[in-house]
């Protein structure tokens, strides 16, 4: 009996053995390293102590690539870095170290599936693949030796509030994909990497702009904070709201793309000048390439030598709108009948004194009273009084005119606004594309060493 009951019991635990090795080595296993990882453990031990090696970040998604690489000459100097496919132009210094710190910190919290063809709904098919959802990055030492690689899926979203993000994620040539704990977005389109930046100049320096198109040339000069039309001495009436764009034009300017400089990027269309009040020039020249428009950009003067540096050999791809504003013909900067903007008067014209309710002058009105308007006003059910018209002649010098004020402006003399700045980024700080500086973050104190460790080492490889 004793040996019966002996041997049952090692059938017992044989069986128990049999389903646990099943269990390990079963189909549904893969014997990837990722797997071994328990909950809470970081994706990547160690990278932060491996940044500074990092030479080259390659980022795929549908079947495109994108590169970074430190900029040149920079031995002595925190790296900054650029894209190889605009010609190594700077990109933002913010979302690189998002990137990077988001890597450093991730952590795997449960594993998902590996069947591959349930992979396209968390978003962890191969980026290779055309039209997939999912984005790889690789990141690469001076050697061309794999330092990290990632494949990263959908964010899941969480309901409830003040939990961190999550976002799925799969390791190249492993099957087992993961929820991992961080937050972690990485795009594959260049322009989303540029830092859009380009000068930022506010209206109030502008001390002049001369304006440049075919035989035509034009010539601006502030008076009391505003442009005012000096060459040709005599022209038609000019609208106040479309020479404060002008006087706009450099303020928070911003690009769609960009290229290295050549010789001629497309047609030409004409060349400004803008003089600051301290003594900078910023010469633009613009170019036509199909539905495309194009700036290349001179710094020269007081303080360009900065900004020089930074222009120069870049050709920038602008909103189409910025031609009228940087190289406006008198055609585009007169009244817009239906805006009711108020019209600054011909050069030479007679003066006229345009009183307003309390006796003082108008300002922007006195248009009214030299020029014809383009548009007549209606008369006025409550008086007799009509505007003049365009055939009607000025008023004689030193009569008053009509109290009542012209079509489209108020008794203080402002017109209904009209377009403002377009297609200006709401950028207000001289620093557009100031760097984001990395801190620590809340937690047990094993995780907050090991942020700081993290964000220290992404600052010193991503630049200042």
């Amino acid at each position: 009996m004793h040996a019966n009951l002996r041997r049952n019991i090692l059938l017992f635990l044989a069986g128990l053995l049999a389903a646990f090795v099943g269990w390990r080595v079963g189909p549904g296993s893969v014997p990837a390293p990722s797997s071994n990882v328990g909950r809470g453990r970081l994706v990547f031990p160690g990278l932060a102590a491996k940044l500074p090696t990092v030479a080259r970040i390659a980022i795929e998604s549908g079947g495109k690539t994108i590169v970074l690489l430190p900029r040149p000459g920079q031995k002595h100097a925190p790296a900054t870095w650029g894209l190889e496919e605009r010609g190594l132009y700077p990109v933002r210094t913010g979302k690189l170290r998002s990137v990077l710190s988001g890597l450093t910190l991730l952590r795997q919290v449960s594993p998902r599936t590996a069947d591959p063809t349930l992979y396209s709904r968390i978003g962890v098919e191969d980026p290779a693949t055309a039209g997939g959802s999912s984005t790889g990055i690789s990141l690469f030492d001076a050697k061309g030796k794999l330092v990290a690689a990632l494949i990263v899926g959908h964010q899941r979203v969480r309901a409830a509030g003040g939990l961190p993000p999550e976002v799925y994620i799969r390791r190249p040539g492993h099957r087992r994909s993961w929820l991992a704990e961080g937050a972690l977005t990485i795009d594959a389109d260049p322009q989303l990497w540029l830092q859009r930046g380009i000068v930022d100049i506010a209206p109030g320096r502008i001390a002049s702009v001369s304006v440049h198109r075919g035989a035509t040339a034009l010539r601006f000069v502030a008076h009391a904070g505003k442009l005012v039309l000096v060459s040709p001495a005599t022209h038609p009436p000019l609208d106040a709201f479309k020479l404060d764009d002008l006087a706009s034009a450099l303020q928070a300017l911003t690009l769609n793309d960009v290229a290295p400089a050549s010789a001629e990027p497309g047609k030409p269309v004409g060349h400004s000048v803008f003089r600051t009040s301290d003594g900078l020039a910023i010469t633009v020249h613009l170019f036509r390439d199909g539905p495309h428009l194009w700036a290349q950009f001179q710094a020269s003067g007081k303080g360009a030598a900065p900004l020089a540096a930074r222009l120069d050999g870049w050709t920038y791809q602008l909103g189409t709108w910025m031609e009228r504003q940087l190289v406006p013909t008198l055609a585009e900067l007169a009244p817009t009948p239906s805006a009711g903007a108020a019209a600054i008067p011909p050069a030479k014209a007679a003066p006229a004194a345009h009183p307003a309710a309390t006796g003082a002058t108008t300002p922007g009105a006195a248009g009214h009273a030299t020029a014809p308007q383009v548009t007549p006003a209606p008369a006025s059910p409550a008086s007799t009084t009509t505007h003049p018209t365009a055939t009607a002649p000025a008023p004689t010098p030193g009569k008053p005119a009509p109290s009542k004020p012209a079509p489209g402006t108020t008794p203080g003399g402002k017109g209904t606004p009209g377009g403002g700045l377009q297609g200006k980024a709401g950028l207000t700080s001289p620093d557009m594309e100031a760097a984001a500086r990395p801190g620590t973050l809340p937690g047990s104190t094993g995780a907050q060493k090991a942020a700081a460790a993290a964000a220290a080492a992404v600052a010193a490889h991503t630049g200042r």
